[in-house]
């Protein structure tokens, strides 16, 4: 199975922390939203008052039935979800990790946005994680693995540096890319709780110093979805990514596959998307807020 592949799998199984950090096939990169504004600064401030703008940013998520009430418990904070700016109109129909048919309008707070999908996942405390692999694509491929490798193995021996078993299997070899494949997924099972917290703190401090080093390699697009309509090529694949929180709902539209109609007149709805519409928009679901067709999905969604 293609990493790709395997990656959206494990979206919806929400791994630990831990298992991110050490048992994901590759380097995985935590993302959160005081760290990015470190690094890349905020999109508030005056230059905002000033021209109008507003500090959150217009996006859409495709979800199903089932799930669209969830977005009720992650609505202003900063529990982060992935949406986009332009999708293909089949993709809305299936969705992107499976059943798909409801669009939600928001304004959001961006973490970081591409062009292209970046398959970010997400961990059982709703933190959103990118892999080496999309996130290098983003500077144009000026990272190197084996850099990365050498720095976390420079993490490792400063955190465990008393932990006789983690220090004895560095020891056994010089070559830092040999101890990266022999025995780095093996670290979880030679190291304590509390050891385990120091080095979730150092690969979290690690990962900031790696985007600090790689700023000016990101395109300006990186926090601004803006910008990511002059790209040329703007999108690879049926949709693009952008990795939002702090979500604010502008509206809800339904795929006429929950629909059954006779003619004109709506008969009924399926899977309850009528009862959880309104719970989520405190209104009930008419006819102006139903997808038909391609056409009404692309005067809402850029193509």
């Amino acid at each position: 199975m293609k990493f790709r592949e395997v990656l959206k799998e494990k979206i919806e199984l929400q791994l630990s922390v831990k298992e991110y950090l050490f048992g994901s096939g590759q380097f995985m990169f935590p993302l959160s939203t005081d760290m990015l504004d470190r690094v890349f600064g905020k999109r508030d401030g005056i230059l905002n008052d000033l021209i109008g703008r507003s500090n959150k940013q217009r996006v859409f998520h495709v979800t199903s039935p089932r799930n669209m009430t969830r977005l009720k418990k992650i609505k202003g904070t900063k529990k982060s979800i992935s949406a986009f700016t332009k999708m293909d109109y089949d993709q809305f129909k299936t969705g992107i990790t499976g059943q798909g048919g409801i669009l939600i309008d928001m304004n959001a707070s961006v973490l970081i946005s591409s062009v292209r999908d970046i398959y970010s996942m997400m961990d059982k405390q709703g933190r959103r994680w990118i892999a080496f692999k999309y996130l290098n694509k983003m500077t144009g491929d000026w990272i190197e693995e084996y850099d990365i490798i050498d720095d976390v193995v420079s993490v490792i021996r400063k955190v465990f540096k008393n932990n006789t078993e983690v220090m004895a299997a560095l020891n056994s070899t010089s070559d830092n890319q040999q101890f990266y494949k022999d025995y780095f997924s093996l670290i979880p099972d030679m190291i304590s709780k509390k050891e385990m917290s120091e080095y979730m703190k150092a690969f979290y401090d690690y990962t900031e110093k790696l985007f600090k080093k790689y700023k000016n390699d990101f395109p300006d697009s990186m926090r601004d979805v803006e910008d990511l309509g002059i790209i040329d090529g703007h999108r690879a694949g049926g949709y693009n990514e952008v990795v939002v929180n702090q979500i604010e709902i502008n509206n809800i539209y339904v795929s006429d596959d929950y629909v059954i109609s006779d003619g004109p007149k709506i008969n009924r709805f399926l899977d309850d998307v009528d009862v959880r519409y309104k719970e989520m928009t405190g209104r009930p679901l008419t006819k102006k807020n139903i997808i038909y067709n391609q056409s009404d999905f692309h005067k809402i969604v850029g193509k």
